[in-house]
């Protein structure tokens, strides 16, 4: 019996197809998975942009209030100059104050704005605690800030017992305009404060490579071992 060593031409391109569509296959399957890893890694870059997106709005809806009161600062400065009754019109600004407030609030759970790290947890488990204790930080300033604000405008009404002879109404509305200037900058302030390192957080993770990002959650769990 002879062994046949020759080998032939048509054995040669058969093997080099083979390798060819091997090669093929490995380079697709590559492209495929570097996809797949994109526009995984792009969901959850694009969920971090809606927290900061998020915290932009609550800030926002926040601040609204100076802007909504400056129609009622006018109107209780006219009402104190038609019945002069102090109580009546400090009633009536704080409940307008109250209400505006509520508005708010119900805009902030409507918009879902405290939850709105849902889409980062599988990947960054420790989102959700950082936004829970920040907004228990925000909502502290702002009932803080919003306290402060109710007591000043008191002072700004009774700062006018007794002096009606020579009361005008912008006096009292040039009162509560500064008054609120100054709270709303104090508010501007303090929460930008400490939602900065948050929203470096964020951006953090914005500007993290696809690997990074997808192995985020295990290389989490690895530290914190």
């Amino acid at each position: 019996m002879q062994l046949d060593w020759t080998i032939k031409i048509g054995d040669i391109l058969t093997s080099f197809t083979i390798i060819v569509s091997v090669a093929a296959l490995v380079i697709t399957w590559t492209k495929d998975q570097d996809t797949r890893e994109t526009q995984q890694a792009n969901l959850v870059r694009s969920a971090a942009a809606s927290v900061i997106t998020k915290l932009d709005r609550w800030q926002a809806l926040q601040l609204s209030l100076y802007q909504k009161l400056q129609p009622e600062f006018v109107i209780t400065s006219e009402k104190l100059g038609e019945e002069y009754d102090i109580i009546e019109v400090r009633d009536y600004l704080w409940k307008t104050i109250s209400n505006k407030r509520i508005q708010i609030f119900s805009k902030v759970l409507e918009e879902q704005i405290t939850t709105s790290y849902i889409d980062l947890l599988a990947y960054f488990p420790d989102t959700r605690r950082k936004l829970l204790d920040l907004f228990q930080e925000l909502n502290e300033i702002e009932e803080r800030i919003s306290s402060s604000f109710l007591g000043q405008s008191q002072q700004n009404i009774l700062a006018f017992e007794g002096k009606e002879a020579n009361y005008t109404s912008a006096m009292l509305g040039n009162a509560l305009r500064s008054t609120a200037a100054q709270h709303k900058e104090e508010f501007i302030r303090k929460t930008s404060h400490v939602i900065a390192p948050v929203k470096a957080f964020l951006f953090d993770v914005i500007a993290k490579s696809n690997k990074q990002i997808l192995h985020a959650s295990r290389d989490s769990k690895t530290t914190n071992k």
